[in-house]
Parts: structure tokens; sequence; C-alpha cells
């Protein structure tokens, strides 16, 4: 009968968990399904452990006791299998050893169960082909700290210690050697070993999988990477974490690392500049993978910010705007990201006119659905197609339209679409950095007014061609009258794509004179013109990211995150995520806003892309075909504000994965964890994805979802689930770090789920202790995100709770009393305010259980019957009384 169970575990089995080195015991959860096609039998079962430094040595066993009525399982299963061929028992075990007893930092363990106990024992790895599982206590960061345990340099490199505290140390690691300049032809790559790592048991590299795009890599013990590296993390025996992250954004050099055959980190360098220098890395060791890339970054900022060519550039920009930079950091940018945004690219394709554009927005109109922003994307400029069947090959000839997709001309285009549909907001429209896919025509109107350099170049990064660009000396000028034109044609926002071309001249004095002039140059103009309201595209070369992105003196500006999505191809929507979440681990120490493209709501995968993409924190833009829309999903991930725009729900911090080390090829579960609000009102929010190509049962531990948070919180706080809207019981978290509690559920292939923790207040009324949780607006993906401020008062025996809001919809409100005898509270009696308003009861519907009772007031019905009007103020007030 055991070929027909199946076995889940926490810790899990064929990963690596890391725990922290303060834990007294290893507690261990299984829960072993049974069909019940037969009787469910006394099964057995028993955790095997041994150390994974020692060969050889023998397993050790502890059984696992059965528990009749587990209180360390929260279910979070959306529905219950009718199907008698599905159905199962479920049989939880747990233990829990003692760390002294393990002697070791660093276990494998397995399971073995069996039918009863005169069976024989089943492994499951010889079952069901799965591997060990591997614990890793963290040990203390080394005092004081050197670089010494955590890499060990070759002669060729110095150490200057930058930053040392009690949770991160940094250093900068300089070659002795001289990097040299070109003296004859074109720069060459060069490259010196930096050395190795040693007790390296893990390893992700975000590397250069296409010429404008980063992805993670990820091995074990032997560091090998075959593309370019732009930053490296590696995790060792003792639980402590390094980053390198190669010097970029500093004269026309740049870095990068690599592998060789003997597995040592080396470091790769081309120096455009006409004078020599060094290689440069910076080091960072920490207790977390993210503690040790935030103090590497914020190392790499102090010298680029630092440097001549930052200074120049901040101080021209600071010119061309008159000095309103500190008016432009408080800019419009975060707002027009908050609204539900529409594209043209998937959904209306590369054929573009007004007719088409006018069509995809009727289309979301009749459906109910207000965008408050689009993007014209491609397709629409004047270029030399008639000389170019291929498109990447062609060149920007105008700033005008084409006039067989605008006849009248941009500018009438753009009246249209604003008199049509007056609820846009914003209109953004898509450029190539050096004008097209093919950079500028020669013969074309752009040249005949500014001067032109031409190179040879790679498109596509591997086509060779001949391009022609505007002369760094008049790009200041072009990119000035260039927006300046849009923005007298209605334009208010700008995607600049193909920005990687840049680096992809193959003369070394256009490789030095161009990228800092071109980027500088748009930096200016969509400051001035569009207060800062851009995309950059195609932007993660080191280059961009380093000296446009790194410093913080200009407004934040929002940065494609990922390759493209790409709706035909199956494989790449897991891709997709995984590529973003991991990305976002070095991302979200930037000056941007990480972008993870537009996705369809339409699509077989709608959900799974719906669902990251509201947890990420950017911005959300869909590109529905005409009459091909799922409003139901659009309802979940958006709701409207005060003034009946459409805005979506977006958590304060940026998302990214909490495993950072989990390889692609492992098919674990994918998990993208970020929070939302402040302070002891902030919220955990946790979304778990299903990578494989498999269903997937798994247990997570309730303290994943809070590690999202900077700091773990203090208190209680309520669990809920969104797919099946459970809330679950309170969770003691004090309790919760030293005994497992864990969330068991089943995803199919491209199924997502998302858990958001919430903070539970309790507030003292008479001889009661009131507990209080705001949940957000139920039936939202990321309904905690549109709470922006909760304060609790008690005021003549009555609770006042004040809640701030972004938006409209039902906001839910948990709360229980402790109190013996009588109730004092009483949901029946609450009075709910909205902008000082009494809402009728009506409204509200109250539900209770053995924890306690949810209140939902529907908001937005509310505000409609009663004929209220949005205020000046960002927020929307509810009050309530209790």
């Amino acid at each position: 009968m055991a070929l027909y169970a199946s076995v889940v575990s926490y810790p899990p089995l064929g990963q690596l968990t890391l725990l922290p080195a303060s834990d007294k015991n290893l507690s261990f959860v299984v829960n072993l399904k049974s069909n019940k096609v037969f009787p469910n039998f006394p099964w057995e079962v028993s955790l095997c452990y041994k150390s994974a430094n020692v060969s050889g040595k023998k397993w050790s066993t502890v059984p696992l006791q059965l528990q009749a009525s587990p209180v360390c399982i929260l279910e979070s299963n959306m529905v219950v299998k009718n199907d008698p061929m599905l159905a199962n028992y479920e049989n939880i075990f747990i233990t829990s050893i003692p760390v002294e007893l393990m002697r070791h930092n660093h276990i494998d363990f397995t399971i073995k169960f069996r039918v009863d106990e005169y069976s024989p024992w089943q492994w499951v790895e010889d079952q069901f082909g799965t591997c060990n599982g591997e614990i890793l206590l963290q040990k203390p960061l080394e005092s004081p700290m050197n670089l010494d345990p955590y890499l060990h340099l070759g002669r060729d490199w110095e150490v200057e210690q930058l930053y040392v505290d009690g949770k991160s140390a940094t250093f900068h690691l300089q070659s002795r050697t001289s990097l040299p300049p070109a003296t004859e032809g074109d720069a060459k790559r060069e490259q010196l070993v930096l050395g190795k790592v040693p007790g390296q048991l893990r390893f992700m590299a975000l590397v250069r999988l296409l010429e404008p795009w980063l992805g993670p890599r990820h091995g074990n013990a032997e560091f090998s990477v075959e593309e370019d590296a732009i930053m490296c993390c590696f995790l060792n025996e003792a639980g402590q974490h390094l980053t390198l992250l190669p010097m970029n954004g500093i004269g026309d050099v740049q870095t990068l690392i690599r592998s060789d055959e003997e597995y040592n980190v080396v470091v790769v360098a081309r120096n455009d500049g006409p004078e020599s220098c060094t290689f440069r890395v910076i080091a960072a060791v920490a207790s977390t993978i993210e503690e040790s890339i935030s103090a590497a970054v914020d190392a790499a900022r102090d010298f680029v910010t630092n440097s001549s060519e930052a200074r120049q550039t901040a101080s021209n920009i600071t010119k061309v705007i008159n000095g309103d930079l500190e008016n432009l950091r408080s800019s419009p940018v975060e707002d027009w990201c908050d609204g539900l945004a529409y594209c043209t690219y998937n959904s209306l394709g590369m054929h573009l006119d007004i007719s088409k554009i006018l069509k995809g927005l009727e289309s979301l109109s009749r459906a109910g659905v207000t965008v408050s922003s689009m993007i014209i994307d491609d397709k629409w400029q004047k270029i030399n197609d008639q000389e170019n069947p291929d498109l990447w090959q062609c060149a920007w000839e105008d700033f005008e339209a084409d006039k067989k997709c605008f006849p009248n001309g941009l500018k009438s285009a753009i009246t249209t679409i604003r008199e049509k549909h007056p609820a846009l907001k914003d209109i953004a429209i898509w450029h190539a950095l050096l004008g097209y896919w093919g950079g500028m025509s020669p013969s074309g109107h752009i040249s005949q007014k500014y001067r032109m350099i031409q190179d040879k170049a790679l498109l596509q990064g591997h086509v060779p061609a001949v391009i022609h660009t505007v002369h760094p000396e008049d790009v200041y000028r072009m990119y000035d009258d260039f927006y300046s034109f849009l923005s007298s044609c209605g334009i208010t926002s700008v995607k600049t794509d193909v920005q990687f071309m840049i680096d992809q001249f193959q003369s070394t004095k256009i490789r030095g004179s161009v990228p800092t002039a071109y980027q500088s140059a748009w930096t200016t103009a969509h400051l001035r013109h569009f207060q800062g309201k851009a995309i950059s595209c195609m932007s993660m070369i080191p280059q961009i990211l380093f000296h446009s992105f790194l410093p913080t003196n200009n407004p934040v500006c929002v940065m494609r995150n990922s390759d493209d999505f790409f709706p035909e191809i199956r494989s790449s929507h897991p891709r997709h995520l995984f590529l973003n979440a991991h990305n976002a681990l070095f991302t979200q120490n930037l000056n941007v806003l990480p972008d993870w493209d537009m996705f369809q709501t339409s699509h077989p995968y709608s959900r799974f892309h719906a669902a990251a993409r509201c947890i990420s924190g950017g911005p959300v833009y869909i590109t529905d075909s005409p009459n091909e829309h799922d409003i139901e999903l659009i309802h979940e991930m958006s709701a409207p504000d005060q003034h009946g725009r459409t805005i979506i729900l977006r958590p304060t911090n940026v998302a990214r994965t909490i495993s950072a080390y989990d390889a692609y090829s492992e098919g674990h579960l994918l998990k993208i964890g970020t929070t939302t609000g402040e302070g002891r009102h902030q919220a955990s929010i946790l979304g778990v994805f299903n990578i494989s190509e498999h269903e997937k049962t798994f247990m997570l531990n309730v303290n994943e979802i809070l590690s999202t948070a900077s700091e773990l919180p203090a208190g209680k706080a309520l669990i809920r689930c969104y797919r099946n809207s459970l809330t679950f019981p309170p969770v003691d978290l004090a309790q919760s770090y030293t005994s497992p509690l864990v969330i068991h559920g089943t995803l199919n292939s491209c199924e997502s789920d998302i858990f958001s923790a919430h903070p539970i207040h309790e507030v003292a009324l008479m001889d009661s202790l009131v507990s209080v949780a705001v949940l957000g607006l139920l039936g939202k993906m990321t309904g905690a995100a549109a709470v922006l401020s909760v304060c609790s008062t008690v005021v003549d025996d009555l609770i006042r709770l004040d809640i701030g809001l972004k938006a409209l919809g039902r906001l839910g409100v948990w709360m229980a009393e402790s109190r013996a005898g009588s109730q004092r509270v009483s949901p029946s009696e609450m009075t709910a305010m909205v902008q000082g308003t009494a809402i009728p009861k009506r409204y509200l519907l109250i539900t209770s259980d053995a924890n306690g009772y949810q209140v939902d007031i529907d908001l937005l019905t509310a505000w409609r019957d009663l004929g209220l009007q949005g205020s000046d103020s960002k927020e929307i007030s509810v009050t309530l009384w209790i």
C-alpha cells in the first residue's frame, strides 16, 4: 500500500533550509497521504539524518508522532476533491530534535515510512525519487569581521575595509595590476583571477542572458558561470552570505565576473577610456543575502555618486531643469504607476493606426474598465521600412508620426484619443534610445538637423550592421527638441526601449563617448518635459544600471525588470516570473521601480501573471486584444479611487524571491515576498507559484510569510489565504519562531496563491482587551495595499478606529475580545463612517467563528448610493466606532 501514499514535509525534502543558530530545537512536520480506496493503516514515519560534512556517516533515526488533532497545520486547499480516486486520508506526524544532538550545523535528512510495524520500511527517495533535504544552522558572523574566512583572494589584489557593523561588512577590492587603455585599435577584454569562496555550498549569479537582459544562474559547491555576471552571491557552510559586485559607472570601464576551469572567480574588464585604471570589485558579507546585496550596492553607490562623471551629470540636469530637482523628487511618477494602464503591443500588434487604438480603448470602456494611462508601443514612427524589410534594421527618419499610422499627424491622433476617452490621464509613446532598432536614417529629416556619427554595431546582439545616430555633442539638443514636440502633441510620458545598443558599437572611441552622453540627455529631457514619467527598457547593462540608476539624486525611474511577456510560448510564463523575482534582489536596491512587463487578462496563464504583477510593487499594464478581457480578474487586481479612477493596489515595497538559491531546473515553488505599509501597521505578503510542470503539494512555514519584513514583527498576526478567502486563527508570532506552524496546500502547474499577514492591534477597553486587524479590501489580490494608515483610540468607552484607504471596495476588519463573562464588544452595534458620513447598517455584513468576528463594509456601493464626492486628500477616511 505504500506505493499509493505520498509524503510532504517541512523542512522540505530536496531543498536546503537555512535556519538561525538561535533555534534550540529542530522541528519537523510530515503529512502522509493515503488513498481512501484502502483503509487508513496505522502508518509509521521516521526521520533519518546525518552530518552532511562527514563521508560514510550512518543515518540516525528518530520516530515521528502521529497527531490526532494537529494544531501545527493550517489547510489552504481551495476545494475538497469529491472524486473518490482523489480522496485521501491525511496523517500528520511531528517530532523535535535538540540542536546539540546534531553535533554539526549542516545535516542531510530524509524520511522513511511503512504501513504498520510489521511491514518493511520505504524510503522516500526509493519510492518517489525525492532527494534528501538539507538543513544549515547559521553560525554568527566572524568578529572582528575580515574578508579572509569568506573569500580567499589572489595575490594580485588589495583589500580596503569600507564599513562594518554587527550585521554586515563591506570591502573594496582593487587589483595591483593595471587595466591598460586601448593603445592601438579597439579595447580588448582583460581578466584577472579574484579567488575562491571557501566552504561554498550554493551560489546565485545575475548574468547577462542576452545583451539587454539579466537572469539568474545557480550552482552548488563549484562556481561555474558561462555568461558575464554583474553580481554573484554565495552561501557558505557557516550559513553566511557573500556578495561580489564588480564596479561599473566610473570612467569608461565595464567590469564583469566569470569563472574559469578551476572554478575560480574571475574578473573580466574592458577599458574604453584614455587612461590606465584597475580592476575593482565590492565585496559584502552579511547574515542574509538581501543584507549582503544591499551593503554591496550602497558601497558602490558611494563611489559612483562621488565620481566626476556623476557630479557632472547631476550638474547638467540641475541647470537644464532650472534647479527644480527637489520638486521633481516628489514628482507624479508613483501616482502615474498607481493607475491601471493599457499597452498596444500584444493587443494591437505591429501595424498601428488610430482606428485600431480607438477600437482597443472602446473595447475596454464597453467592458466597464477605465484605464488611466496607455502606451502607444512600437510601429508608429516614420522609419525607412521601404529600404529594409527586416524591422530590426530599420532606422528613424522624423519626429512626426508615419502618415500610414496617423494620416493627420501625431497631435491630431492624440487629441482624438483624449476627446473620446477623457479619463485617460497619461499617454506614453514608445521609441528607441538611438531612434529606432537600427538607429537613425542618414537621409532622414533628423540627420539634416543634427550632427551624426556612424559605426559598426551588432543589432540584437549578433547581426552586424552600420548604425547612424546623433553625435554625442548634439544629443542634448535633439532630445530636448524631440520631447518638446511630443509634449506639444499631448504626450505626457515615454517608453524608451533598445537602450542596450549604446554598448553594441565596435569602436572604442564611440563606446567611450555615447553611453554617458545619451543617458544624461535622455534623463534630462524626460525630467524636464514629462516630470520623470519614463520607462527605461532593454537597459539592464552595466553602463546604465550603475551610471543612471545607482545614484539617488534623481526621481525614481520605472525600469523593465526582465525580458518580454511572450503569450504564445508556454514555457516562457513560469520562467518570466522566476527571472523577475531574482532580478529584483538587485534592482530593488536601485533608484528604480521594477516593471514586470505587460500581460493579457484573457490568457490561459493570466491569473499566474496577474498575481505576480499585483505583488511586484511595480506598474500593471494589460495588453488585451479587443473584446478579450477577464473582467473579474481585472476587478481582483484593481479598485476605483474616490474620484472614479481605476488604480492598482500596489504594495509599498518591491517584491523579490525569498528563495534566492533555488535553481529553476529544480522545480521548487517560487516564493515571492513583499510588504506594504509602515511600522506596526505593516502587512506581509507572500505569493507562491508552481513553476514546475506537475502538481505540487507543499508545506509553507508561517515564518516565511513574515520573513518578507525588514524586521521580524512581534505580537500577533492574522494570516489570510487569497484563493479561498480563508482567514486562519490568530498566530502568536513569538511562538511561531520556536515551534512549527505550517500552511498545507496544493497547486497545479502554473497556479499560484497569495498569503498575507495582518498585524493584530490590542486595545484596552475597561476590563476587556479587544484585538483588531484591518484586512484591507476583500476580494483583491493585494487588498492589504489599499490601507494607507490605521489609528486606534478609546473615546468615552468606545474604540475609535480610523482607517485611511487609497481605494473603495469591501473593507474587511477582524476583531475579537479577551474577557471572562459577558462581552463588551458588540459588532452589530458598530457605527461606520466614510468621509464623515454615516454608513447605513445594510452595507455592513458581520460573520463570526470561534476566533472572533469579521466585519465586511461595502464602501463602494455605499459611496455610490449616498452620492459622495472625492476630496483633495489622497486618503479615503473611514471611521469605525466599536
